[in-house]
């Protein structure tokens, strides 16, 4: 256990750990560590009920290009980020990372096809967004580093024995929401 993104897959990686929540961009490292030494399954993001709506949000690695007036830079720029979302770099990086493609045609890569074959955990991740409500996409939450760490910390006073579910729960919500305000106030 630990604090950050993939703190915790050390221990399910190891057998000390039944259960991990990560990005799919670990995937592929939790299966190279694991090496079938257990098999490794993949799951649906939980709900409460399952007639909760809602869903997945791809977030995380992004590529920017920042404006240059230089007419080479700006070039060698564009056909960078054209190889980037290629269908096969994007077929590429999936198979070696767990990074969702950001081009549906990369799905139709041999790449891809052949590391879904062998790995179907990928698939997981895949039919959970395509699953998801619209309502589920693009930016999720402008307080997201907050969020994160008032939940770590209300987890850990949780599993600590300093709170129960309903006070934890509670704490996170009124924290969170009060993030929120406060970055609506200043962002208005």
């Amino acid at each position: 256990m630990g604090k950050g993104g993939d703190a915790g897959l050390p221990d399910f990686s190891s057998g000390k750990s039944a259960i991990t929540f990560g990005s799919t961009a670990s995937l592929k490292q939790v299966l190279q560590d694991v090496n079938g030494k257990f098999e490794v399954g993949t799951a649906y993001f939980p709900k409460i009920s399952s007639s909760d709506k809602g869903g997945v949000s791809i977030g995380g690695a992004s590529l920017w290009a920042l404006q240059n007036k230089d007419p080479k830079k700006l070039r060698a720029t564009w056909e960078f980020i054209k190889f980037m979302i290629s269908p096969e770099s994007q077929a590429y990086w999936n198979s070696q990372t767990g990074y969702f493609p950001v081009t549906v045609a990369a799905q139709d890569e041999q790449v891809f096809k052949d590391n879904i074959a062998k790995y179907p955990q990928f698939q997981t991740a895949i039919d959970q967004l395509h699953a998801s409500s619209k309502e589920s996409v693009g930016a999720l939450l402008s307080v997201f580093p907050q969020a994160r760490q008032t939940v770590q910390g209300e987890i850990e006073n949780l599993l600590g024995g300093k709170e129960d579910v309903d006070t934890a729960v509670k704490n996170m919500a009124d924290k969170i929401n009060k993030s929120i305000t406060d970055y609506a106030e200043v962002n208005q």
